[in-house]
C-alpha cells in the first residue's frame, strides 16, 4: 500500500516521494499499562488512550443507508 497511518495525528497519509520531503519508520513494542497503551521504539515512545483503537476502529466504520450510527 502507499498510504501509513499516523497514530499522533490520528489519520491516513499517502507516501510522497520528494527530494524535500522524507519520511522514517521505526519498528515498535507494544504495551499496556495503568489504561494506557504504550508504543515503545529506539528512538522513543508514544502514549495512546487505552480506547484509542476501539475509537480508531468505530471512526472507520461505515454504516449503510438504513444504519445509524449512535
Amino acid at each position: 500500500s502507499k498510504q501509513f497511518f499516523d497514530f499522533m495525528s490520528f489519520r491516513f497519509y499517502t507516501v510522497v516521494k520528494t527530494s524535500e520531503v522524507s519520511r522514517q519508520v521505526y519498528p515498535a513494542r507494544f504495551r499496556r499499562s495503568d489504561g494506557a497503551i504504550f508504543l515503545i521504539a529506539d528512538s522513543g515512545q508514544v502514549k495512546l488512550p487505552g480506547d484509542y483503537f476501539d475509537k480508531l476502529y468505530r471512526d472507520m466504520l461505515y454504516p449503510g443507508e438504513d444504519e445509524v450510527l449512535l
